[in-house]
């Protein structure tokens, strides 16, 4: 618990302090403990609070009893959205070594739920920044209702310790002020290029069907293919790199570019085959393997975070949207997912499974608090 509070310490309390009944961090401890065992909402967690009161007597102040499920909602509501990303931030540089070297993924997820008529349906989105690899968010950024996920790029790149790193985002920031902001930080990019950069796309297209997919060329550096055959489904990835780039009309646009790659997914299910060819520009040169792995790679944050988000968390059936909220209770989500993730005394059990032994065994949450999260350093 001790540990949770230091993390948290310099969050300033915005209530006033007339009728405050109940102190910041005994609100925030209960919430995210009450999340690792598997609440979804403040009225769980508020009845969860209820059955482990001795626990939480024990190790908190608690002045007044225990908050009602008002409570939590309303100080989450308003709690200073970058004092706590703060404190978030400066908890994952303590736990993640230099970024240097390694995939980042940046991807926006909409909180669909949240959405009010008289916003007239507009979808609140959160842009995150994922770690590879370890498999953590390392940042977030709400996406304002009149703006879009492009805007938001540069501003969690600035959050988010991006040197030396290679990041991956969806084709529609494929742009030179996107990656101009990219190589400003000194980190590299490998984009995919689709239909919103038309020209590019059929440059591609066209200069890896004469060179590789027909000819087979010696101005192609390196093909590289992957086999996987699970869940009755075989699939072939082939990935195709060249450093051959000054063929590239518009020089200054693409000034970043210094390699070209493409990919080939064929997939076959009962018999049936189907085939994806996507294209891809990059600030870096590397090998087809490397390049194959972190394509493949970018999709951990749909299928390792968002996902989860959703359907562990239930954060698609989140309906507050008012103040703060949306923000603050998506990011202690992630707080909770990456605690969860980093603790690594179970083995490959499933993040549920955790969940479930946390909640189920007073013992392992307790040694998660008082042992192993103070531990979590440098992953």
């Amino acid at each position: 618990m001790e540990e949770i509070q230091k993390i948290f310490k310099d969050l300033e309390d915005p209530r006033d302090n007339r009728g405050k009944r109940h102190l910041l961090m005994d609100i925030i401890v209960i919430t995210v403990c009450g999340i690792i065992c598997g609440c979804v909402d403040f009225d769980e967690i508020a009845d969860y609070a209820k059955d482990k009161m001795e626990f939480f007597s024990e190790h908190l102040l608690l002045w007044n009893g225990l908050p009602k499920a008002k409570t939590y909602r309303e100080v989450f509501k308003v709690i200073n959205v970058s004092q706590f990303l703060e404190c978030f931030l400066i908890w994952v540089k303590s736990v993640v070594a230099e970024t240097i070297g390694r995939h980042i993924i940046i991807d926006g997820k909409a909180i669909r739920s949240a959405t009010e008529k008289v916003v007239k349906g507009n979808v609140p989105y959160i842009v995150n920044a994922y770690l590879a690899g370890v498999g953590i968010t390392i940042g977030q950024i709400k996406v304002g209702e009149k703006t879009n996920e492009i805007k938001a790029i540069p501003k969690i790149l600035e959050l988010v310790a991006v040197k030396g790193a290679i990041i991956t985002i969806d084709a529609m920031v494929t742009q030179e002020e996107i990656m101009n902001e990219i190589i400003s930080y000194e980190a590299d990019f490998i984009l995919p290029v689709k239909g919103n950069q038309e020209n590019t796309y059929e440059g591609l297209k066209e200069y890896f069907e004469q060179e590789y997919l027909e000819e087979n060329n010696v101005q192609v550096d390196r093909s590289q293919t992957t086999y996987n055959n699970e869940h009755g489904r075989i699939e072939t990835r082939r990935s195709v790199i060249s450093t051959e780039v000054e063929w590239f009309n518009d020089i200054k646009k693409w000034q970043h570019v210094k390699m070209i790659g493409m990919t080939i997914n064929t997939r076959e299910i009962a018999g049936v085959k189907s085939e994806q060819i996507k294209y891809y520009v990059s600030s870096k040169v590397l090998d087809a393997d490397e390049f194959n792995a972190i394509v493949r790679n970018h999709w951990q944050i749909e299928n390792n975070l968002h996902w989860t988000l959703d359907v562990v968390f239930k954060e698609d059936l989140s309906r507050g949207r008012k103040g703060n909220l949306m923000e603050n209770f998506s990011l202690v989500r992630k707080f909770c997912l990456n605690i969860i993730k980093l603790d690594n005394r179970f083995g490959k059990m499933s993040i549920k499974r955790k969940m479930k032994k946390y909640d189920h065994d007073e013992n392992s949450l307790k040694d998660l608090h008082f042992r192993v999260l103070p531990t979590m350093k440098k992953a």
